[in-house]
């Protein structure tokens, strides 16, 4: 069993798939949650990247990450992306 601690802010609780949050439940947007379509996420960072080659917040156009926002996504350098999202990987 791989336990990891819960993904909301300041939670200390451990889960797994078999094992939700009490307090927030198994968010979709988790690295390892079964619900996560990585294949779709990949396709739609590929071609976001390719549609816009800049960061939208600061214009950089190196190492850019796509940030999934809902129903769509926006293209961020690693930094930006960094500092909006807290489970954003550093690189």
């Amino acid at each position: 069993m791989s336990w990891k601690v819960c993904s909301h802010r300041d939670c200390p609780e451990l889960v797994d798939a078999r094992h939700p949050c009490p307090t927030h439940g198994r968010p979709l947007n988790a690295r390892w949650s079964a619900d996560r379509n990585g294949a779709e996420h990949m396709r739609d960072a590929r071609a976001a990247k390719r549609a816009q080659p800049w960061c939208s917040h600061c214009g950089r156009t190196d190492q850019l990450d796509y940030h999934h926002t809902g129903g769509s996504g926006i293209v961020l350098c690693n930094d930006c992306h960094a500092a909006i999202d807290n489970h954003a990987r550093k690189r």
